[in-house]
């Protein structure tokens, strides 16, 4: 959560009071209203945590484009929403750098000033990747992509891009045709991003030359998502950018709730088949060591039949949280109930089990301080398997060992 402070300027009452109503309803940012350029002023020298303001165009107290000039003044980002419009007006106002400028015209206006406020509250968390060598279309594109309070970052060979993406990847890529093509060339990168991530998780905007359609077309059937003319108006930059990435964040969304559990943050046991068996089939393969652990919650129905439902579910997440913390570089999911697993490569056995010691210590330890209930976890270990369903089978077999012998012990 940011706890950027949105400042709303506007003199009528009524839509202020509607406005501030929207804001908090899609924003948990705190929100300072104010109906005169003398408050403004005001708010802006004594909250400098001020960041984005949705303001009027003309104040009572104040001449046109002058509360313009002072949010530009405290580097405020600024969405300009007002009756009044002509294209002087509009090309005025972009020249101030404001980030949006939207008509009131009705309920669909109002609607479209608080998403863009929100973007802009977001924003500073995405990131925007611009692969080209053409320095006016550079100079331009990134002005107005840090305006929008994206972080940017310019790439002018393909090969640093592809040297990049090795330790992650960006919210949306603008790929340029570089004047010199070195050893990789535009579509060996896109190819190269569409062969690990589809056009959902990292959308492509390729850039289009009117003299070059024939490539235009090309770079979409490589898997550019769609093109941006080369001399492009603000606003359409704007909401290209803002359509692709909140295509992209739905669909994470959706993603990551297809993969895991929503009680305990985990993955689910559905998505954990899904990636350890053919990452078991690869160590199996290249001959490499792997662990195999089985969790369980002890005496579960107890704290639920005791306590509740609820204090049973604090047990879940929280036995979930030290499991994620304990084993970070592993795959670990909730099996089911109240039971867990972890799988990964095993470089020294006694390592893992010093983990899981640790890890049964710490919810014997720190469960009763942290959910007001005390309860222990057992474990069962395997290393060795032909199979993934066998590994399972023999970790299941230790830890009913452990329940056998007295509960909270790691059995291996």
């Amino acid at each position: 959560m940011s706890h950027e402070t949105i400042l709303l300027i506007e003199d009528q009452k009524s839509m202020a009071m509607l406005l501030q109503s929207y804001l908090s309803k899609h924003c948990d940012n705190p929100i300072i209203c104010v109906h005169t350029l003398a408050d403004a002023r005001e708010a802006l020298r004594t909250e400098p945590s001020i960041e984005v303001c949705l303001t009027d165009l003309t104040l009572p107290d104040s001449n046109q484009y002058e509360v313009v000039d002072l949010l530009r003044q405290y580097k405020v980002t600024t969405v300009v929403f007002t009756g009044a419009y002509s294209e002087a007006v509009r090309q005025k106002v972009f020249d101030a750098h404001v980030a949006d400028y939207v008509i009131k015209d009705g309920q669909a206006s109002i609607e479209y000033a608080i998403t863009s406020i929100k973007s802009l509250i977001d924003n500073p968390s995405k990131h925007i990747w611009i692969i080209s060598d053409h320095l006016k279309f550079i100079q331009r594109t990134q002005g107005l992509l840090k305006i929008q309070r994206y972080q940017v970052r310019v790439f002018e060979d393909y090969h640093s891009v592809t040297k990049a993406l090795e330790s992650g990847y960006p919210d949306l890529m603008l790929v340029d045709q570089l004047a010199v093509e070195k050893k990789v060339g535009i579509y060996d990168i896109i190819r190269d991003v569409r062969s690990e991530y589809s056009d959902s998780e990292l959308p492509m905007i390729g850039i289009e030359y009117s003299h070059k359609l024939n490539d235009s077309i090309k770079l979409m059937k490589y898997g550019v998502g769609e093109l941006l003319s080369v001399e492009y108006l603000t606003e359409e930059l704007y909401l290209r950018v803002r359509k692709n990435i909140e295509q992209s964040q739905a669909y994470k969304v959706l993603k990551d709730i297809s993969q895991k559990d929503g009680l305990s943050k985990l993955y689910n046991r559905r998505y954990f088949f899904e990636v350890a068996e053919p990452k078991f089939e690869d160590f199996l393969k290249h001959k490499t060591n792997f662990f195999l652990v089985m969790v369980d919650i002890d005496h579960f129905k107890q704290v639920n039949d005791r306590y509740g439902h609820q204090v049973g579910d604090e047990a879940i997440a929280f036995t979930a949280r030290y499991l994620q913390s304990v084993f970070s570089d592993h795959l670990v999911a909730r099996f089911g109930g109240e039971e867990f697993i972890v799988f990964g490569e095993c470089d020294d056995r006694q390592q893992v089990i010093d983990l899981c010691e640790n890890f049964r210590l710490s919810i014997e330890t720190q469960s009763d301080a942290s959910i007001d209930v005390a309860f222990t976890v057992s474990q069962g270990i395997t290393f060795s398997a032909k199979a993934l369903n066998e590994a399972i089978s023999i970790a299941d077999q230790h830890l009913y060992q452990a329940k056998q012998r007295g509960r909270n012990l790691v059995v291996y």
